[in-house]
């Protein structure tokens, strides 16, 4: 499994034609309910980040807005004594 950004970055760009048409499967074809796919998803999700140290680069929070629920918003916000609103507005809700 590639952990190395710049890999993970040229195989997006390669595959990219084969990720959609793999989306528009899982959307359109994919006979499996939507909570065996959840499972399906969370399981390889939690194999790749078993391999990534978030601290090491923090790229995602660079490259992708995170989103958060409105559960982890409360609680950031309490914990700083924050506005729930100033993350919603951070989060691009």
């Amino acid at each position: 499994m590639a952990v190395d950004l710049i890999q993970i970055r040229a195989l997006a760009e390669r595959k990219e034609e084969e990720n959609w048409k793999f989306r528009q499967f899982v959307k359109f074809e994919c006979k499996l309910d939507e909570k065996e796919i959840d499972r399906q998803v969370w399981e390889a999700t939690k194999r790749v980040w078993a391999g990534i140290d978030c601290t090491a680069c923090a790229n995602c929070c660079r490259e992708v807005r995170p989103t958060f629920s409105e559960e982890e918003v409360n609680r950031l916000a309490a914990l700083r004594n924050d506005a729930p609103a100033v993350y919603w507005y951070l989060s691009g809700a």
